[in-house]
């Protein structure tokens, strides 16, 4: 939002600006986690080897490279399923606890895009719906709106895993296209490090967890005691009264904080001023 702001006021008052996005894939990268999770990791496998038979079983996690830039997934930090039954999108709903109707999109090879979807065109960010051409639609249920559309990412060489993931699974059962949801909970920002994917996947029962091209198949479930996701903006309401003088002079709580940032009102505010907090 804020980029997009910056960006608005420089293309309304300078008329020579140019700025393009090489891709979405601006956020955190992250390869360590904690020890803690060592206990929940029956298998680690490094490649796609048993990519197409995992999907077929049920959704997966898919952790890669940099989070996204954006307010949706675009396969660094999704829910991965199998397109061609219902079940898929009944079954992501559930994991997130969402209303039955709501919608999965497709991601799809960009390669493949024109012959599946009407007056379709590359759609990188996952912004477009396209209608899907009638001899497709029946072989992938799991993607479709009502009304035969669906809001595509089209996905090539900027994001190389996926790329390579997708082709795997084209080339076994001739589909190009897989279930995409973001990966978080209800209520949950979209998951950043890998501590809050592990989190999300041994809370939900997910057998397997793809971590930057390397497989995880999940083991103790039950003995995993979190009912909840991790907490986030560890940083502004830290323990450490440095961090959190620095940050967070006047010590509001996190239900103070929400308030805050949900109120058009209380904007009016500077929390870094001890009178008008």
């Amino acid at each position: 939002q804020s980029i997009g702001s910056g960006l608005h006021f420089f293309y309304e008052s300078i008329s020579n600006v140019k700025f393009h996005f090489s891709n979405a894939y601006l956020g955190n990268k992250f390869t360590t986690f904690d020890n803690k999770f060592i206990h929940f990791i029956e298998s680690i496998y490094e490649g796609l080897e048993y990519f197409v038979d995992d999907i077929e079983k049920g959704p997966i996690v898919w952790f890669n490279g940099r989070a996204e830039s954006g307010p949706r997934a675009l396969g660094n930090r999704s829910l991965l399923a199998d397109p061609r039954t219902i079940d898929s999108k009944i079954r992501l709903n559930e994991i997130k606890q969402r209303e039955w109707w709501r919608p999965v999109a497709p991601i799809i090879l960009e390669s493949e895009c024109s012959d599946w979807f009407e007056d379709s065109f590359i759609s990188k960010y996952m912004l477009n719906n396209f209608k899907i051409k009638n001899d497709k639609k029946s072989l992938v249920p799991a993607i479709l709106h009502l009304d035969n559309t669906s809001r595509v990412q089209t996905v090539g060489h900027e994001n190389s895993l996926l790329n390579k993931a997708l082709k795997i699974f084209y080339k076994t059962t001739k589909i190009p296209i897989i279930c995409n949801t973001s990966l978080n909970d209800k209520g949950e920002p979209i998951i950043d490090n890998i501590n809050q994917a592990f989190n999300f996947t041994l809370r939900k029962k997910i057998e397997i967890i793809y971590i930057n091209g390397k497989r995880f198949k999940m083991k103790n479930f039950s003995d995993y005691n979190e009912t909840m996701p991790l907490k986030r903006y560890d940083e502004f309401f830290s323990k450490s009264k440095v961090i959190s003088k620095e940050i967070n002079p006047f010590g509001i709580t996190a239900k103070e904080y929400y308030m805050y940032m949900n109120s058009g009102v209380l904007h009016d505010f500077n929390f870094r001023n001890e009178k008008e907090v």
